[in-house]
């Protein structure tokens, strides 16, 4: 009973400066209002549209700031990841996307060429995080979707589950509660499709401390828990409300009376 999410970290955004020496510019095809830089002035392109090629093969078609790329356009490394959106001095600033060539998708917020704010991570097997950002890590409030249906809503830190959170399976189990490192800690309640319910205390995982375990048809057991099974003194309710066992327990099974 834990969540492990897959970790993406969003590549280091490259700062372009005109100090870098061009092996090609031009004019842009970009729709923008700006004009087209002009081509006899490659030094000198500021409140226009254009296109550069790096020396490291890195490729900018889009606005152009004081001669940095800003405003719209589009980045393009050599290994052909790109980004796509706003720019201030040659990095992201503002909303846009970049997306690698293996098919990992960032968009959202950005800030001084992290991502910063609302954003959203998609992976090629369809694993997806949407939610809150800090330097281009998941960090407050988020969702997280694994491809077979599995969802966790609620505090991330470092595309791990912390805090409070909501965890949901498709065959209808459910888990709410607290989570350190994407494990069930703390005070929670897990829930089964057909009726039964823990609530209690968990660690690294599973049960563990005091809880109560309802049963489909109505019994119920209070007591202790050692790794997801009924461990120390508890009390076992029948449907009626009845005591039918109490005492000590080990292992799920209880071996002697205190009655």
């Amino acid at each position: 009973m834990e969540i492990s999410p897959k970790i993406l970290y969003p590549k280091k955004l490259i700062y372009f400066s005109a100090c870098f020496f061009l092996f090609f510019y031009s004019q842009s095809v970009l729709a923008s209002n700006l004009p087209d830089c002009p081509s006899d002035r490659p030094r000198d392109w500021d409140q226009c549209v254009g296109e550069r090629t790096f020396r490291d093969g890195s490729k900018y078609s889009g606005e152009f700031i004081a001669n940095n790329p800003g405003g719209e356009g589009t980045l393009i490394w050599s290994d052909g990841t790109i980004y796509k959106g706003q720019l201030q001095r040659a990095r992201p600033e503002g909303n846009g996307t970049i997306k690698s060539i293996s098919g990992e998708e960032i968009s959202g917020e950005w800030k001084d060429g992290k991502l910063n704010g609302t954003g959203k991570e998609i992976w090629p097997n369809g694993e997806k995080y949407v939610g809150d950002f800090v330097d281009n890590e998941p960090k407050g409030i988020g969702t997280y979707i694994w491809p077979d249906g599995i969802k966790y809503m609620g505090d991330f830190k470092s595309y791990l589950a912390n805090g409070d959170g909501i965890q949901i399976w498709p065959d209808g189990r459910k888990y709410s509660g607290h989570f350190r490192d994407s494990r069930f800690e703390g005070f929670g309640a897990f829930s089964w499709p057909d009726g039964a319910k823990y609530m209690g205390q968990f660690l690294n995982g599973k049960a563990r401390g005091d809880g109560v375990l309802y049963y489909p048809k109505g019994e119920k057991y209070v007591g202790q828990w050692r790794d997801g099974m009924k461990d120390g003194y508890g009390v076992y309710f029948g449907s009626n409300g009845e005591i039918m066992a109490e005492g000590l327990w080990r292992d799920d099974k209880f071996i002697k009376s205190e009655r």
